[in-house]
């Protein structure tokens, strides 16, 4: 019996919703923040804490920019344990570019697999995609 995945076969979308349920699951972990202390993450669950981040870490390029890098952010830093850290916009600018790094692997990650899934030629390549491999 030879396995034909058609591109829209219902194994191939199966896996691909698996893929994305495994993905939203990292992101939602949090990026792990030691920085702020043991056991703290930066919350990345949505769109909205990446745009968040995103335009800290803008802010936090301007301060430094202008001498003000070592300055502490006046709003605090609030991690995922909704702890309010203070940290300079350097020491912020480190962590969001970590944080920003973190992502960009995870989002590779995520589309490695869906790259494999649509070449995947069989049922049995579709289940040897390893869900929990590859991860930051």
């Amino acid at each position: 019996m030879v396995d034909d995945l058609t591109p829209n076969s219902p194994w191939r979308k199966r896996r691909l919703a698996q893929i994305d349920s495994r993905y939203e699951r990292f992101l939602a972990g949090g990026f792990p923040a030691p920085a702020l202390g043991e056991g703290e993450t930066l919350q990345c669950r949505n769109e909205l804490d990446r745009t968040n981040w995103l335009a800290m870490l803008g802010m936090c390029v301007e301060a430094e920019a202008i001498g003000l890098g070592d300055e502490p952010i006046p709003i605090g830093f609030r991690a995922t344990s909704n702890r309010s850290f203070v940290v300079s916009f350097s020491e912020a600018s480190l962590i969001l570019r970590a944080l920003r790094a973190w992502a960009a692997v995870a989002q590779a990650n995520w589309w490695r697999m869906k790259d494999l899934v649509r070449s995947a030629e069989t049922r049995a390549d579709l289940d040897a995609i390893d869900l929990d491999a590859g991860w930051p």
